[in-house]
Order: structure tokens, then sequence, then C-alpha cells
């Protein structure tokens, strides 16, 4: 209800300062045994994607890639779930390629909405998969250390493979299970493979395919919160 109300006007071009919006996620103050979970809310691409009429072609004018802080991001353990707002999205020739791409180096998952009603389920939905994620973590490695210190009492020793079968066959045995979000809401992004395979920004805009040029709709946001 409370995304419902805004409305984005204004600006003079339709991407947003995602990437800076990206960067302010990561520096912020986060308990290191906290769950971390981003979602990202868009109807636009970041600046610098290669998109028609972008008012920064090169990106961020403070030097952030979103593709180079999404990697950050993965390695400090901080899922992002991507939620595209259609049909606006699909008015860029790149946009469902980047929110799935985010989604996907974060280790998150990508959906898009036509109405902000199901949004809820979306946030709990991926909070609940990333609490569900990182206890399974924790019990698949307690259970390898406890098969290797086994093995180790026995005076023999077990190779990474032979570790992980013991694991999988004893956790299995438990009825392990974990949430995950099932959505029929996936995004069709052709472009992602390339885009998230890009080391950045610069390097996807000299070779990114060539489409169709599209109509936008109502310019809006250029350089504004993402």
């Amino acid at each position: 209800q409370h995304v419902d109300w805004m409305r984005a006007q204004g600006g003079g071009d339709g991407p947003e300062a995602v990437a800076a919006s990206l960067a302010a996620c990561v520096s912020m103050p986060w308990r290191p045994a906290a769950t971390k979970v981003v979602v990202h809310i868009a109807d636009a691409p970041p600046h610098g994607l290669g998109e028609r009429g972008d008012g920064f072609p090169d990106g961020c004018p403070d030097g952030h890639d979103p593709l180079l802080t999404a990697t950050e991001m993965l390695q400090r353990s901080i899922a992002c779930y991507t939620v595209g707002c259609e049909p606006a999205l699909g008015e860029y020739a790149f946009a469902r390629d980047f929110m799935v791409t985010l989604a996907e180096k974060t280790g998150g998952q990508a959906v898009t909405l036509d109405s902000a009603a199901l949004l809820g389920d979306v946030l709990l939905g991926g909070a609940m998969e990333e609490l569900g994620l990182e206890r399974l973590m924790r019990e698949v490695a307690n259970e390898a250390a406890g098969a290797a210190a086994q093995a180790a009492a026995e005076g023999g020793a077990l190779d990474d493979e032979a570790i992980a079968e013991r694991v999988a066959a004893k956790m299995q045995s438990r009825g392990t299970r974990c949430y995950q979000m099932k959505h029929n809401a996936k995004i069709v992004a052709p472009h992602a493979a390339q885009l998230k395979a890009s080391p950045g920004l610069a390097a996807w805009r000299s070779a990114m395919p060539a489409v169709e040029d599209r109509p936008r709709g109502r310019a809006r946001g250029g350089g504004g919160g993402g």
C-alpha cells in the first residue's frame, strides 16, 4: 500500500540513478550476522546501459558501475530481488535484461508485476528464501565438518566428493527442505546472459546487440533515485 500511492514524474530522461542506489545499499551498516536482502523495484534501467535518449550515456556520473556493484553484493552475501514494473519496463531495450542480470549475479530472483498488490508476497518470499538458504548452508558446513572428523578418527581421510556424497545422503535421509520463492511472473530477458558475462557497462556498450528502436513513455527522473 505504501508503494502503490507513489507516482514518478519530472526529470529529463528515462534511465535512473540505479548505480548510485545499489552502491548506497552496499555501504549500509549491515549487521554481520544479518540475512541481507535488497528489493529493487523499478520501471526504468540504470544510466549507461545503452538506451536511446540517456542523459548520462557513459553511466553514473559518480563512477559507480552496477554490474561491478552486483559482484560486490554477491561477495558480501547481499541478495537482490528485482521487481520489474510493467508495462513501463518493456519500453526500454535492455531494462529487463538488467533486472534479470542484477538478480542472478547476487543470488536473488527477478519477477515482473503489473500491480503493487503482490509486492508483499515478493518481499516475504525473498526473505524466507534467503533465511532458508543460509540455514541450509550452515547445516551443510556442520555435516561436512562432522564427516571429515569421523573419517579422521577412523584413521582415514575423505576427498571433497566423498564428503559431499555423505552429507547429501545424511540430509536426504532427514528429509531436509529449504524455502524457495515460486512465481509465474518470470521476466523475459533475451540478452541477460550476454550482459551478465560483461565485465562492466563500458564493455557491454561496445558489444551490445542491435535492437529495434522503440518509443519511450514519459520522460522521467533523469538522475533520480532508482
